[in-house]
């Protein structure tokens, strides 16, 4: 389903956590949980040709494939202004997979890595690209933490970048912003499973599982809430918070396709209607 506006009525599945509340509007659909959040789809963009991440500036979206970044202008089409097709070319080893980016002052973050599935990996870095042109800028290898990087996520606040696992999501890694020197782990007070997007909105993380098709909501002391969000889909990737909506990239399967034979891939935006815990 190719809904651009959830406005006209057209609006994918929802499948809600147990325990919660399904509300629909005729503007959208309404998933109340039973942690008191509340999120209604605003907007779910044209088909980005993206497996793995999303960001965004303000002014561009940024997506991430397993091997190509895209920086998309914000029309009807989400058109294509720039694209790296060899993000890969300056890294050391052979890697092979992107995952979740971020973007912050004029640089893209993003996770890169040579990944062998179901979860083994190697030669873990953080690659930093020049958001306008999309070259790469500097990279610092992360393998001596031992943990598979699957998105990361800045903290202005803090100067801190935050990595997360998917195959270890009983914690978040850090690391200094301007360096990229490790800072320690935030430990998790339960784990996530398949953690895949994370993103910081000013108060807390989000973070999407692919295990469950959810989002969770993490605190700044670890603690975990939710699923806040729980959607039907193939797998549940990249996450960005940004002007008040949280924005999620979810691979689909095409109609009359399996996840198997064939996805196309979208960012949902969401808005919450109601007051998230302070």
């Amino acid at each position: 389903m190719r809904a651009r506006q959830t406005r006209d009525g057209r609006l994918p599945l929802f499948l809600v956590a147990p325990g919660a509340t399904l509300l629909a509007f005729s503007l959208g659909a309404c998933v109340l949980l039973s942690s008191g959040e509340n999120f209604i789809l605003i907007f779910t963009s044209p088909e980005t040709a993206s497996r793995q991440g999303y960001t965004t500036d303000g002014t561009y979206h940024y997506t991430s494939d397993n091997t190509v970044i895209y920086k998309r202008m914000d029309d009807e089409q989400w058109s294509i202004v720039a694209e790296n097709r060899t993000p890969f070319a300056g890294l050391s080893g052979r890697p092979n997979h992107l995952g979740d980016l971020d973007y912050h002052d004029d640089k893209l973050y993003v996770p890169a890595e040579e990944f062998l599935p179901p979860c083994g990996f190697k030669n873990q870095q953080i690659a930093v690209y020049d958001a306008g042109n999309l070259s790469l800028l500097a990279s610092v290898d992360v393998s001596a933490q031992g943990m598979e990087i699957s998105g990361v996520a800045v903290v202005p606040e803090q100067n801190l970048l935050h990595v997360a696992s998917f195959c270890d999501g009983s914690k978040l890694w850090r690391y200094d912003l301007s360096s990229l020197n490790f800072e320690g782990t935030l430990n998790l007070s339960r784990r996530i499973p398949h953690l895949q997007g994370l993103t910081w909105d000013g108060r807390r993380f989000y973070a999407s599982s692919s295990d469950n098709g959810s989002i969770y909501a993490i605190e700044p002391d670890g603690r975990v809430r939710g699923p806040v969000l729980v959607r039907d889909g193939c797998e549940a990737e990249g996450l960005k918070w940004h002007n008040g909506t949280l924005r999620w990239s979810v691979n689909q399967s095409r109609p009359g396709s399996s996840c198997q034979s064939g996805v196309e891939n979208f960012v949902h935006f969401y808005r919450p209607l109601l007051t998230q815990p302070k």
